[in-house]
């Protein structure tokens, strides 16, 4: 998929930052932090692993909800020290380290019980998620699992490409102003073909009465099935590969995909907490 694009994420990160006064609570990540939550209580995990964090937004209502000796880790420098000021906002000392997910062993001063990366098949290239995958397996002690969102078994994600393709072909997601900076996110729809979409992230800025425009472009990949999934995560290493659900009172169910490594987390042996608290 040498056509693929490369998306500057951390151009992104950096206008999304400009708005976090404007920043909402996000409906959806609560359901699946919750979920995350009950993996970990069920197995009792000790020490947890956001990857890829961005703002630290899950990890922060993560330790709401029990989670209390959680890490965070995204690959990008800038990222991770918003991470830091949005956590220290909240008046904790949740331990933030930049690593890609592929790497985490190397940059981690131990390994996890638990990885959650609800963004992990926002991953275009098929190389690159296996390395995801075998990056994680090794950060993870035996028994250890990862957490993250994908495609139901027995389904496929063509029907967000359904979804997509019912927005305008240009849209106006959301306008900032702090200043006389003012940054307007446009969505535009790119390439399109039967298993994915691709789009052009476009911030356009007004700067003391100049304008300007920062692009970059994303991949919305609906190719990665239930088998293709489950085939990379037990090529990474992982013994096991299944989806659980969770009901939440009133919503509809919160669905997971977990991939097991092999062994039990029982057999692990834990330096006192204090020791995991920084990096």
């Amino acid at each position: 998929m040498s056509d693929v694009p490369v998306t500057d994420f951390e151009k992104i990160a950096r206008w999304e930052w400009f708005r976090r006064a404007d920043w909402g609570e996000d409906s959806s990540r609560g359901g699946l932090c919750k979920a995350f939550s009950q993996l970990v209580e069920e197995t009792s995990a000790k020490v947890c692993l956001e990857a890829d964090c961005g703002f630290a937004a899950n990890s922060l209502l993560l330790h709401k909800l029990g989670v209390r000796n959680i890490l965070c880790c995204d690959e990008s420098e800038f990222i991770t020290g918003r991470a830091r000021e949005n956590i220290d906002s909240h008046g904790l000392n949740l331990p933030v380290f930049t690593s890609a997910a592929e790497n985490i062993s190397e940059n981690a001063a131990h390994k996890f019980d638990a990885v959650f990366c609800p963004s992990l098949m926002l991953e275009p290239q098929w190389e690159n998620l296996l390395a995801k995958f075998k990056g994680v397996c090794k950060a993870l002690n035996a028994g250890g699992f990862l957490a993250f969102t994908g495609p139901a078994q027995g389904r496929d994600w063509h029907s967000l490409l359904e979804d997509y393709r019912r927005h305008p072909q240009e849209q106006a997601v959301w306008t900032y102003r702090e200043g006389d900076i003012a940054c307007t996110k446009v969505i535009v729809r790119g390439a399109e073909a039967d298993n994915f979409a691709d789009e052009r992230i476009l911030h356009v800025i007004t700067e003391a009465g100049v304008a300007r425009i920062e692009a970059t472009s994303r991949r919305l990949p609906a190719y990665w099935s239930w088998n293709i999934v489950s085939d990379l995560a037990r090529q990474a290493g992982f013994c096991h590969v299944e989806q659980r659900s969770f009901s939440r009172e009133g919503e509809g169910a919160v669905r997971l995909i977990v991939a097991w490594k092999e062994g039990s987390l029982s057999d692990t042996a834990y330096n006192e907490p204090a020791n995991y608290s920084t990096l």
